[in-house]
């Protein structure tokens, strides 16, 4: 299946599944308030949210942004 499991994420608007590993989704996407423009939103998933991969997230997640996204 080609959907993604929600029509819109944010500001973007989720158009189609590009990929699904063990831990992640990628969607196209399309940011709908200026500026417009395609972007790929990958996105963590349920089995990523428990255990050791929780807490390894909770981690990178408080990493600084990289300045080039």
């Amino acid at each position: 299946e080609n959907r993604c499991p929600h029509e819109r994420l944010g500001p973007y608007r989720l158009l189609e599944r590009l990929g699904e590993g063990e831990f992640t989704l990628a969607c196209r996407a399309e940011r709908e308030s200026p500026p417009r423009r395609p972007v790929v939103l990958k996105t963590v998933t349920e089995p990523a949210l428990q255990g050791e991969w929780h807490s390894l997230i909770q981690r990178w997640a408080q990493l600084p942004p990289h300045p080039n996204l």
